[in-house]
């Protein structure tokens, strides 16, 4: 029992350090937790903090885009900026604000039109906010079209659409106005279709089965439905038919419905939707928005040649959507629905939503004013429309003058409506016309209405309406003030208003006045005068007003000669003398016109000796006339030709070739052909650094020699020797580079004329990476060209093929990397309008180029080899004579020609003798 004892105490001893540790874990433990929950605490506040300060900066942010809303409400990135801020903090109703604020300032595109509907339809519990999603849907499909908006509101209506007797009536009406909106997209349209045919199945679903009546009718509507979609022109309409049919195997085996018409309608349908797939895929492909406009351009075009309105209408919706700032596409949608639609509630929407969309084009407010004129809008109503347009901001004086130029017109026509209170009207009319000058000049000074149009409409007015001249003159006075009465066109307006409005006593002052201040014109104040007096002034008014005119044109006519001589003394020694020189040749080359045949020849065999002489002496020129002169310079110029032909035979004593062929000559013995190059197609006025700058990239240019006529000028040619024949290969690759706008010529440089030929640089032969545009305007340049062409592939060249002056002919040649580039370019771009024309490319491969140069009739390639030998070898002998000595003893040679005869073979010719 000790024993016992003794082990359990050893045990329990034992035990005890045991026992302390666990206690010391667990004290540690507990130590532990109190630390964590510490930390954990620390955690939670610090993301308090940084929650806190991410508040604090997204306020910051949001007060900062209220205040540049603030000062400028027109920014549309900050309205979008704000908008997406408060999303994201989730303030509903700074969101709601911000959203409202917006809309009314631009349309809203269709993500952000969606978001607020989804936002609101989220929130609308009672009928109340439900009415105002309602009306915001009403408010987002007039925006623009957007298939997805009206799914969204079309979803949210039979969601609401309640138990009542007409609920499945108005919300057939809305899938209706859905429909005819957006129901013939050829791309997306099929999707509100199909909704309309899932809710009119959902509806077949719940009505009886019992009520064979009700549900025959109901799958009329869904049978009508089919019918209907698959006569449009839809994508996946194939899909459609197959349903059609499934359907008519199914619940539709009973409804009377006419398949062969079906089924037409659908072959039909399905034609004209592969006729228009390359249009949309053009659509589709567009990368810029020149790109996309011309794909609309041209797919508007078809569908206008076909003239069916509905699809008309949704394409033009399209693509205001897409481009909602172009002016032109809102103008063609316009001008289309003004010529066909003609309905006041339509054309007043879209007018509503082009000035929304491009508020600053003035056509479009002109339109708008002229509209509300046919719709006998009231003056308060076509004010407005004044007020608004002048608050946009246009960027021309003239768009300001031409808007109040057609209120003007507007106010003035009323004046024929409201003859009854005429008197308020003018006066209504004089404010505006006031206002109207008072606006111009405070916002653009004289250039607002530089050439006075409303002060002479207002003027006209005055005299045609008001019968008040006086104020018409006043008027008058204030145009002519302002830098006009040195102009005649402006005195003959005021001088014909009036003629048929004034007086006599006013008008001839007038004709008087004009005559002294008139400078460009006074020859037609002069005739106008002298017609006045004609017709109605007496003997002594007509002598008067021949005198005064006299006077006048002669005092003009001897400044003009004034100014005429100063003029010529400006002109250079050199021209002076290249006109006294021309003079002196038209007075001795003509001087036998009109001689009879013979004096003629007579006169030139007197000169022949004469010629001799000159050849053998060219200095002797004191006893030569100025006929004789002429005709040793020709002489002398074809010596100095034979001389250039045969460099070997030296020219006759005495010879002196003129200057300008002599640089020619020089050039020969000065310049290294090998390494030089020929220049040609300049333009008179190009110089030769012109001609270096040019040629720069060739390398270092040793020598440029421009050749000169007589007096100094540029015949347009010249020689540039370079250092090497790798130069002379660099510079043959800057062929056709402008000088001047016109395009200089680079060849290899061969004064031999006989052995110098044309090279055509280009390839002859069918090249596929190589496309030939044609029928471009003559403004395109190159890098309009680069432009249109670089988004299909890599280019290598591009070249506007021009005339000599360096003006574009129309065509272009287009060169990329590789054929598959080249093919994609041809089939996207062929077709295209380019400004007002539309192009046509095709894969390159030019004619053929001529090698043999067509003969002239009687040509020969026999040159000359004596004087008096012909260039031709066709025969001159007549008919009779040549028969008779083929009968005769003349025998012919081999080559055709006849020998010489003898005085007896043509003594024996003539008398038949044989």
């Amino acid at each position: 029992m000790e024993e016992m004892d003794i082990g359990n105490e050893e045990n329990n001893d034992k035990s005890s350090p045991e026992e302390s540790v666990d206690n010391e874990k667990n004290e540690s433990i507990e130590n532990k937790d109190e630390p964590e929950e510490d930390m954990d605490n620390e955690v939670d506040d610090d993301q308090e903090s940084e929650e806190d300060d991410e508040e604090d900066a997204d306020e910051a942010e949001v007060k900062a885009l209220e205040t540049s809303l603030a000062q400028n409400p027109y920014d549309y990135t900050s309205h979008v900026a704000l908008i997406n801020k408060l999303q994201k903090m989730g303030e509903l109703e700074r969101l709601r604000t911000a959203r409202k604020n917006m809309s009314s300032k631009y349309p809203l595109s269709s993500e952000l039109w969606l978001s607020w509907m989804r936002d609101e339809i989220k929130l609308a519990t009672i009928p109340e906010q439900k009415a105002e999603v309602v009306k915001l849907c009403e408010r987002a499909v007039k925006d623009y079209l957007c298939v997805d908006v009206w799914l969204e509101y079309l979803q949210f209506s039979i969601g609401n659409m309640g138990t009542e007797k007409d609920a499945a009536k108005n919300i057939r009406q809305l899938f209706e106005r859905a429909l005819t909106d957006v129901g013939l997209h050829t791309i997306k349209g099929a999707i509100i279709w199909e909704a309309f045919r899932e809710f009119e199945a959902v509806l077949y679903a719940l009505i009886d089965p019992s009520n064979q009546t009700e549900r025959k009718e109901q799958l009329e509507r869904i049978g009508n439905l089919f019918k209907r979609q698959l006569a449009c022109p839809l994508l996946d309409m194939e899909k459609t038919y197959e349903e059609y049919e499934a359907w008519r195997y199914g619940d539709g085996a009973e409804a009377v419905i006419d398949d062969k018409i079906v089924s037409g309608g659908y072959e039909r349908a399905l034609s004209k939707l592969n006729l228009r797939l390359p249009y949309e895929e053009r659509i589709v492909s567009a990368q810029t928005e020149e790109e996309l406009l011309d794909s609309y351009k041209m797919y508007l075009s078809y569908e206008q040649q076909n003239g069916d309105p509905g699809r008309i209408t949704v394409l033009y919706e399209r693509a205001i959507t897409d481009l909602s700032l172009e002016m032109s596409i809102w103008l063609d949608y316009l001008k289309y629905l003004e010529e066909n639609i003609k309905i006041e509630s339509v054309l007043d929407q879209v007018y509503q939503r082009a000035t929304r969309n491009v508020p600053w084009c003035a056509k479009i407010w002109q339109k708008w004013i002229k509209s509300y004129e046919k719709w006998d809008k009231s003056v308060l109503e076509v004010q407005t429309l004044l007020e608004n347009a002048l608050t946009t901001g246009f960027s021309t004086a003239e768009e300001y003058r031409n808007l109040w130029m057609t209120y003007l017109e507007y106010l003035r026509r009323r004046l024929d409506r409201c003859s009854s209170d005429e008197k308020k009207q003018l006066e209504v009319l004089r404010n505006t016309f006031n206002r109207a000058c008072e606006h111009l000049a405070k916002s653009f000074g004289l250039d607002g209405d530089p050439n006075c149009i409303i002060l002479q409409y207002w003027a006209r007015t005055e005299a045609i309406h008001a019968n008040n001249m006086e104020k018409a003159r006043s008027l008058w006075a204030d145009i002519l003030s302002q830098g006009h009465s040195t102009t005649a066109s402006y005195w003959l307006e005021y001088i014909s208003l009036e003629r048929c409005y004034g007086d006599t006593k006013h008008l001839r002052k007038l004709f008087q006045k004009a005559l002294s201040l008139v400078k460009d014109w006074p020859e037609s104040i002069a005739n106008s005068w002298i017609d006045f007096e004609r017709d109605e002034g007496t003997l002594e008014q007509m002598e008067l007003c021949e005198i005064r005119t006299k006077e006048k044109l002669d005092k003009v006519a001897e400044e003009r000669q004034k100014t005429q001589q100063i003029s010529n003394l400006e002109l250079s020694p050199s021209q002076n003398k290249k006109a006294y020189k021309r003079k002196q040749k038209d007075t001795g080359k003509w001087k036998n016109l009109g001689a009879y045949p013979i004096k003629i020849m007579k006169v030139e065999t007197h000169l022949k000796p004469k010629i001799r002489e000159s050849h053998l002496n060219f200095e002797k020129k004191d006893d030569v006339d100025i006929e004789e002169e002429e005709i040793a310079d020709v002489t002398k110029t074809k010596l100095m030709k034979k001389v250039l032909k045969e460099p070997n035979i030296p020219p006759p004593p005495g010879f002196k070739a003129p200057e300008s062929e002599q640089m020619e000559i020089d050039y020969v013995h000065e310049v290294d052909d090998k390494i030089s190059v020929f220049i040609s197609n300049l333009d008179y006025s190009a110089s030769e650094e012109e001609v270096r700058n040019a040629l720069k990239p060739a390398g270092p240019i040793t020598m440029v020699k421009m050749i000169r006529s007589y007096n100094g000028r540029s015949k347009g040619y010249c020689y540039v020797q370079l250092t090497s024949k790798e130069a002379v290969d660099k510079a043959l690759e800057l062929d056709r580079v402008p000088i001047r706008g016109r395009p200089m010529f680079v060849s290899r440089c061969d004064p031999n004329k006989t052995t110098r030929e044309s090279v055509f640089k280009y390839s002859c032969s069918l090249e596929k990476n190589k496309l030939f545009v044609k029928g471009l305007p003559v403004s395109t340049t190159k890098e309009d060209l680069e432009e249109i062409f670089k988004v299909h592939g890599s280019l290598k060249e591009v070249r506007i093929v021009t005339y000599r002056n360096g003006h574009s002919k129309g065509l272009a040649y287009v060169e990329f990397v590789d054929e598959n580039s080249a093919g994609k370019a041809l089939l996207a771009i062929d077709g295209m309008k380019i400004g007002d024309k539309i192009i046509s490319v095709a894969i390159s491969q030019p004619p053929e180029r001529k090698k043999d140069p067509i003969k002239s009739l009687g040509g020969s390639t026999v040159s000359r080899t004596t004087f008096g030998t012909p260039k031709t070898l066709l025969s001159m002998v007549p008919r009779t004579v040549k028969t008779a000595a083929t009968k005769g003893s003349a025998i012919a040679t081999g080559n055709g020609a006849v020998p010489k005869m003898s005085n007896q073979d043509f003594r024996n010719m003539l008398l038949n003798k044989k």
